[in-house]
């Protein structure tokens, strides 16, 4: 549906008999997406989507203008790799954001598939008139599963080389916002100039507020970095609960010890909780221990008691002080 309302309203602008920009066009269809549905704000996928295409719009001719090759051949492959990189480079602080993984071969399997997609789109509108009209189309079923089946295998392919899938990468939602301001403001100043000459786009007469938005973004990102840096350096405990288990997480500037209980969670459950925990910038680049949960928990010269759902505490002279209530019910 994302994908047929951004073009609908892209083809429509193309079409009308004045000069409209693209990017109203792309507002045009968010708007009216997030209308029918609000909440398409908060999905991976539309955001994903929406960034893919305006980063085509905005930084893929900025790339196309770098070479401008003669031969049609590699002019064609040369577009298809802009368009990739450009795509690529638009998703990609998402993708670090929500998944913590960067694909290597993002090109490969581009430069592989898109030439493909028009072929598949045609026979699949061939098939389509051939069904309506009930003109025999077997030989066209045949292609279109030989296409579809080979650009599965690329993909599995592709996907199964883990070695060049470059992981653990994290982003906060601070950090991505300057990375896109940063990269907004850089694809608009270089943007006014592609239409210049070679020699023009060297010149920097008038750097204009983009630039130094962009500057003062990068700035910002990196103080951001030293500031989490400092700020993680010293000795915290941290208790995190949920319904179906609890994680006290006690770490310094080197380590961390995670006390772990997820006995009402499956074993899915629990490994995706422990590596959302694992990989919080609270624990990022640091050895990590595991152990479980006990009724005694010490750190540094200090000792707590946890609490489970009974709530039940035996008093003795070496009690301490200090109790975390962790309840593994809904209401304390």
């Amino acid at each position: 549906m994302r994908a047929v309302t951004m073009f609908s309203f892209i083809a429509i602008g193309m079409n009308v008999n004045r000069k409209t920009s693209i990017f109203h066009s792309l507002a045009l269809s968010a708007f009216l997406l997030l209308l029918i549905n609000p909440k398409l704000l908060f999905h991976v996928g539309f955001q994903l989507s929406y960034t893919a295409v305006i980063a085509i719009v905005l930084i893929q001719p900025i790339l196309y203008n770098l070479i401008q090759p003669r031969w049609k051949v590699i002019d064609y492959f040369w577009k298809i790799g802009t368009v990739t990189i450009a795509a690529q480079i638009g998703v990609a602080p998402l993708s670090l954001f929500y998944f913590h993984q960067f694909p290597g071969l993002f090109l490969l399997g581009n430069m592989l598939l898109l030439p493909v997609l028009p072929l598949i789109i045609g026979l699949s509108i061939l098939l389509l008139a051939s069904l309506w009209s009930g003109i025999p189309s077997y030989w066209l079923v045949e292609i279109l599963n030989l296409s579809l089946d080979w650009i599965v295998t690329i993909i599995e392919k592709i996907s199964s080389q883990d070695q060049f899938i470059i992981k653990g990468i994290h982003l906060d939602l601070i950090e991505l916002i300057f990375i896109y301001i940063f990269m907004i403001s850089s694809a608009l100043f270089f943007y006014r100039s592609v239409r210049k000459s070679r020699r023009e786009r060297v010149l920097i007469k008038e750097p204009g507020y983009n630039l130094h938005i962009a500057i003062i973004s990068i700035i910002c990102f990196i103080w951001f970095q030293s500031f989490k840096k400092l700020k993680t350096e010293d000795s915290k405990v941290v208790v995190m609960h949920q319904a179906s288990g609890s994680v006290i997480s006690i770490s310094n500037r080197e380590e961390v010890l995670l006390l772990v209980d997820f006995h009402a969670m499956d074993s899915t459950r629990s490994m995706a909780a422990l590596d959302r925990i694992k990989s919080s910038s609270l624990h990022r680049n640091k050895n990590i221990t595991i152990d479980s949960l006990n009724n005694k928990v010490k750190f540094n010269d200090t000792e707590v008691v946890v609490l489970d759902e009974s709530g039940v505490i035996i008093k003795s002279a070496e009690t301490p002080q200090f109790y975390f209530c962790l309840t593994l019910q809904k209401y304390i």
